[in-house]
């Protein structure tokens, strides 16, 4: 639909510009598919420079998919009578070209079978180079909103702000529409086309389709990166140098964490020789007090015992996932240390492994009951041979256990079925839940878990089924001295017919136990027998 237009600046032999008045300058055009709308007039060069005004040049309707040329030719044409040399011919070829941006292809006015470029309306757009005529133009949709720069021919919709292109977009029709929907949980969705990514504390799965909550606090820092000492997928491990703590944190190893963990099995061995002193002291003291006088005798406050049990309750609550602050986790992170927590010493740096960890977290409240026992016997022998010559081996090992174990079970109970306290992740593997870097049902778990079976048969569930069965049998001896000396440390508190409320209070601290583990134990317990049985 437009003209072909030459400009002719006329030049002498030497080179200055020149005008002629008898002097004119032709136009031809010629080219397939094409359509002239009129003929080419003459122009004169009696001015400088001469405008060459072509005829408008439309495309033949019928041939818009042919690539097209046009011919042209600008020709000098002497006036009659005119002098001066012959000009040779300008000739060349341009291209006609189909319509840009913002403009749609109609029919010429006035020109038969022509087809011309008219600008689009306010409420159309041409966002293609073709002859297609102006189409209608579609606002932004719900949830989205027109991001095209200034001066664009058409609009250009991007999802909002905490919104993110739904696959339907496809299905809409115009290339620059999208379907918005809303960001899914655990993700972050800026203004544009792009893809969700995952918010702080979440970390993309399935493909990128969906976000899952990190399972260690303050891992994930955002766009599935991990936070300075953790790696992996969720960012679940811990890289080299760091060890998970009980809160799921990835800590620096510090440099003494050997000696930590040589202080802590000290300080065991030490509180076990002690304890098993005090333990003599009492079992003396009930030889040799008469039976009227023997309940009404105390050594420690039985508040001690609670105070304790109660710390170690809290220390649970805290590594529960209930929400805390960081702050509040950081308050009952401390109490962890009456738990026997191998964590706050950091074993994990200095025994290299969660594997070793675990044996050891098992070892060392069981090295705590057999130093009390050696105190024991240390005391019958060298501080109280007249008093305690009477007491056997199986004596001594019952006032040790019977004055100890309840103490030292829920730490016991707790670290022996860690191992068996897994969960599955997004991908369908599964880890362990207190430290998801580790897997389980791979070799190295299986390496333990046999250990761990047997503790928690033998002390977890194995140790209440012996209290139990020692007081029936002695329910009708409970006042004798020696069933005193050697099982009172666990009914002395009670009334006698509620002797077994020692027994009950344990079966509460396993439930305890239990629900920190939630309901993945059972299901590993039962995977485990299945894989034993098949030779996993």
């Amino acid at each position: 639909g437009q003209s072909l237009t030459a400009e002719i600046v006329g030049r002498d032999g030497a080179g200055r510009n020149v005008t002629y008045v008898n002097v004119a300058v032709t136009a031809e055009f010629a080219g397939d598919g094409l359509v002239l709308g009129g003929d080419a007039e003459n122009t004169n060069l009696a001015s400088h420079p001469a405008i060459v005004r072509g005829v408008p040049l439309f495309v033949q309707a019928g041939s818009e998919a042919t690539p097209r040329g046009v011919d042209w030719t600008y020709a000098v044409v002497q006036a009659s009578g005119g002098s001066g040399a012959r000009v040779r011919s300008a000739t060349g070829t341009s291209q006609v070209v189909a319509c840009g941006d913002g403009w749609g292809g109609g029919s010429a006015a006035g020109v038969e079978d022509a087809l011309t470029c008219e600008a689009c309306a306010a409420n159309e757009y041409s966002a293609e180079r073709s002859f297609a005529a102006c189409r209608d133009l579609v606002p932004c949709g719900a949830n989205s909103v027109d991001a095209a720069t200034p001066g664009s021919f058409f609009p250009y919709c991007v999802c909002g702000a905490g919104f993110t292109m739904d696959p339907s977009s496809s299905a809409l029709g115009e290339s620059y529409l999208v379907a918005c929907g809303p960001c899914p949980e655990g993700a972050v969705c800026a203004l544009g086309r792009g893809p969700p990514v995952a918010a702080p504390g979440f970390f993309a799965v399935g493909n990128a389709t969906g976000f899952a909550r990190c399972r260690r606090p303050e891992a994930c820092a955002g766009a599935s990166r991990c936070t300075r000492g953790h790696t992996g997928f969720m960012c679940n491990e811990c890289v080299d140098g760091f060890y998970s703590d009980s809160s799921l944190r990835c800590r620096k190893c510090p440099g003494v964490s050997v000696g930590l963990m040589a202080g802590a099995v000290t300080a065991a061995v030490v509180a076990g020789l002690m304890a098993g002193l005090g333990v003599g002291l009492m079992i003396k003291r009930r030889l040799t007090t008469g039976k009227e006088n023997v309940l009404r005798q105390r050594l420690v406050p039985p508040s001690a015992s609670m105070v304790l049990v109660a710390l170690q309750v809290l220390a649970l609550l805290g590594e529960a996932q209930l929400g805390w602050t960081a702050r509040s986790r950081a308050v009952l992170s401390w109490f962890t240390i009456f738990n026997v927590d191998a964590n706050v010493f950091a074993s994990e740096c200095a025994l290299t492994s969660f594997h070793a960890k675990y044996v050891a977290s098992v070892c060392v409240p069981l090295l705590a009951l057999g130093m009390a026992l050696l105190g024991l016997a240390i005391g019958r022998v060298a501080i109280w041979r007249a008093q305690l010559a009477t007491l056997g081996v199986g004596a001594m090992v019952d006032g040790v256990l019977f004055s100890f174990a309840p103490l030292l079970y829920i730490p016991v109970a707790r670290a022996a079925l860690v191992i068996f306290d897994c969960a599955q992740l997004p991908d369908g593997e599964w880890v362990v839940d207190s430290d998801p870097g580790v897997a389980c049902f791979d070799g190295r778990w299986w390496q333990v878990a046999p250990f761990g079976m047997v503790f928690v048969c033998v002390y977890v569930f194995g140790v209440p089924g012996y209290f139990v069965a020692a007081l029936a049998r002695q329910r009708q001896n409970l006042l004798v001295t020696e069933t005193l000396a050697r099982y009172g440390a666990l009914y002395r508190l009670y009334r006698l017919p509620y002797y077994w409320t020692g027994v009950a209070e344990l079966g509460k601290r396993l439930a305890i136990v239990l629900a920190g583990v939630r309901d993945a134990t059972s299901m590993v317990l039962d995977r485990s027998a299945r894989g034993a049985h098949f030779g996993v």
